[in-house]
């Protein structure tokens, strides 16, 4: 039988627990995201995919948001998949890669044989 969330007995403050202190997202914050996003998106080399996640982990949703805004026409946006590898553009993007050799399973991207980690981009 549930009997109601469970009750502290101090408020957090009073038990000498010291919380972490959140810090304030700046513009300027925003500002270097966007541009670290940005070039690890061109840092995907050709014939190969990452993942949202991978451009910014914790915020994959974020980095969608930043390519979608991006009026960069240089810019590989095909190379970014989700992570199950199906694409978000659909036949569009599918024929990009494609032409780029990247290699699919059905519809979604292999992403054994295709995905790279940002961390070996930089």
């Amino acid at each position: 039988m549930w009997s109601g969330p469970p009750v502290l007995p101090q408020w957090l403050g009073e038990q000498g627990v010291s919380l972490p202190s959140v810090r304030r997202v700046t513009v300027q914050d925003s500002a270097h995201m966007r541009d670290l996003v940005l070039q690890r998106v061109r840092a995907v080399p050709r014939g190969h995919v990452t993942t949202y996640g991978d451009l910014w982990p914790g915020a994959p949703r974020a980095a969608g948001a930043i390519l979608a805004n991006s009026r960069d026409p240089d810019l590989p946006w095909q190379r970014i998949v989700r992570a199950d590898g199906s694409l978000p553009k659909g036949d569009r993007q599918r024929a990009l890669l494609e032409a780029e050799g990247v290699p699919f399973r059905g519809q979604r991207v292999d992403m054994k044989a295709a995905w790279v980690p940002v961390t070996q981009m930089l």
